[in-house]
C-alpha cells in the first residue's frame, strides 16, 4: 500500500509519521531524547498546525509522492539534477538539512549564478519554523546582492 494512502487514513499514524519526521529531520540526536526533542524547536500547537493542514486538506500523498519520484534511482539516473540552472540562485544549507547539504564548490557547478551561499550552525529540513529571523534576513541579503548585480528578475 502507498505511504501516503495509508496516512490518510489514519490521524493518528499521520501525526506519528509527521512527529517523526519534526524530529529527526531537525536535529538526529532528537531521536534520543524520551519526547524526540519536539519542544526543543516547535510548540506544540504549531506541530499540531502543521498536522492538521496535511489532515483536512488530505494532502500527505502529495508530500510524500514529491519525495519519492523525486529522489528515486530512476529519477536520479536522468541526471536533470546535473543540468546548469543559470537563474540567479541562493542556497541557505541548515546543518542537519538531509537532502541539500552540499559545499558550494558542487551547487555553483548546477547553479552557475549562485549569488549567496550560507550554511547555517543550526536548523535542519524545517528551517522556515526553527529559525524564520535567520532566514529572512538571507532572503534580503540575496535579494540585495542579486539587485546590485542586475541580476534580480533577469534570469542571466
Amino acid at each position: 500500500m502507498n505511504l501516503g494512502v495509508g496516512l490518510s487514513q489514519s490521524p493518528t499514524g499521520l501525526a506519528a509519521y509527521l512527529l517523526e519526521k519534526f524530529s529527526g529531520w531537525t536535529n538526529p540526536s532528537f531521536y534520543e531524547k524520551e519526547d524526540g526533542g519536539l519542544n526543543v524547536k516547535f510548540q506544540l500547537d504549531e506541530l499540531l498546525d502543521n498536522i492538521m493542514v496535511y489532515w483536512v486538506t488530505n494532502a500527505i500523498t502529495t508530500s510524500v509522492r514529491f519525495y519519492s519520484e523525486n529522489f528515486s534511482g530512476q529519477q536520479m539516473a536522468y541526471g536533470l539534477h546535473k543540468i546548469p540552472s543559470k537563474v540567479p540562485t541562493a542556497c541557505l544549507v541548515p546543518r542537519w538539512e538531509q537532502f541539500i547539504g552540499q559545499p558550494k564548490s558542487i551547487m555553483a557547478d548546477t547553479y552557475p549564478n549562485l549569488i549567496s551561499y550560507t550554511y547555517a550552525e543550526d536548523g535542519g529540513h524545517f528551517f522556515a519554523l526553527e529559525h524564520p529571523d535567520i532566514l529572512a534576513k538571507d532572503f534580503v541579503k540575496f535579494s540585495k546582492l542579486a539587485e546590485r548585480n542586475g541580476d534580480l528578475f533577469r534570469g542571466k
